[in-house]
């Protein structure tokens, strides 16, 4: 037998055997490929709340506090994360268009409540408490018709305009009527109010609370026209 049958065969059998990896690697691997894109494509089409950038604002508060016992002093860290945001299911007037239009409730609801409405708003509040290991989330999703029934735009909004705080565009009207979903969430959960959230003093007096939210407001509103 010619000696160099067996290298010749060798060298054959290496060459039909990367051809079958590669082979394998083709067919098997590209149709896997395909189907993670196609997820992730038809996951994308699903989303149909926009979201807006700047509709949304978080607070964040911790705080050390020392308890005595027999086994002597132990300290405990407490930490308040707050959040509110707005969503829009349909397209609405860009966040920073201009309202040139006179600084009164009426105007201003004439002006932009019909975008505000064909929007399709989405609001949510929630605050995250942990104290050491335990936490606990309280959360809130009114509707807007939830809302205006305790408060009324108009009026909500002349109580900010009586405050000193000016709307100037799309954004700070739909942040505007965003505060009452917090507003009626603290009202509605007393143990929260005790924690000062927002820096708020504990009260329970509901009126007193408002006002000094109010007035948190107005603030919050100063700050940052500052920066």
């Amino acid at each position: 037998m010619n000696k160099l049958f067996y290298p010749i065969l060798g060298i054959v059998l290496i060459l039909i055997g990367v051809s079958a990896f590669l082979w394998f690697s083709t067919h098997i691997t590209e149709p896997n490929h395909r189907t993670d894109e196609e997820e992730r494509g038809s996951t994308n089409d699903n989303l149909s709340v926009i979201f807006m950038e700047g509709y949304s604002y978080t607070y964040t508060r911790t705080q050390e506090t020392q308890r005595f016992g027999i086994f002597g002093a132990k300290t405990s860290k407490s930490e308040i994360q707050f959040r509110e945001y707005i969503g829009f299911e349909s397209d609405v007037p860009d966040s920073t268009q201009q309202y040139t239009g006179p600084q009164n409730a009426q105007a201003l609801v004439n002006a932009l409540d019909a975008d505000y409405n064909g929007g399709r708003p989405k609001t949510e509040v929630s605050i995250l408490h942990k104290v050491g290991r335990r936490k606990k989330t309280y959360s809130s999703n009114l509707t807007e018709a939830e809302i205006d029934a305790r408060y009324p735009r108009a009026e909500w909004l002349q109580m900010l305009l009586d405050r000193g705080i000016t709307i100037e565009n799309f954004g700070a009207y739909s942040h505007a009527l965003l505060q009452r979903h917090t507003l009626i969430f603290l009202e509605d959960t007393p143990n929260l109010r005790q924690l000062k959230i927002l820096d708020i003093p504990p009260t329970d007096d509901l009126e007193t609370y408002k006002a000094a939210y109010l007035d948190m407001l107005f603030q919050r509103y100063t700050k940052n026209q500052k920066n």
